[in-house]
């Protein structure tokens, strides 16, 4: 007898179990560039990240296109005169690539780039 799925879960067509919460809020996001209208509606991006990104002098999700993610970690370091987690950075990079046309991504997919740079670099 199948079981029933654990409270807060759905169980998906192919029997796997999804948080709900979860699921609710990855229907709010963005599935593309265009649809984005607000910060909050680019996959990986809530609302800390939204002010980060108002700190940064940035209004619409488009501005993100074609800035350099390690750049904007650097300014938003200095802006706030703290030294963020590095996993900003894949945040950014998530963020920046998404509105350039790349596809949702979870952001830990770009850790290992960010520590690919940075042990060539030698920094973060």
């Amino acid at each position: 007898m199948p079981r029933a799925p654990k409270a807060g879960t759905s169980e998906t067509e192919t029997g796997v179990q999804t948080d709900s919460r979860e699921a609710m809020m990855a229907t709010r996001k963005a599935h593309t560039a265009d649809e984005a209208r607000r910060f909050t509606d680019i996959p990986n991006i809530g609302p800390a990240m939204a002010k980060d990104f108002g700190v940064l002098g940035l209004s619409d999700p488009a501005d993100l296109a074609g800035r350099d993610p390690y750049a904007l970690y650097d300014e938003l370091c200095e802006r706030t005169g703290v030294r963020h987690d590095p996993c900003v950075i894949d945040v950014f990079i998530s963020a920046v690539r998404f509105m350039e046309g790349a596809p949702p991504l979870p952001w830990w997919h770009y850790t290992a780039e960010r520590k690919a740079r940075a042990g060539a670099s030698g920094q973060l």
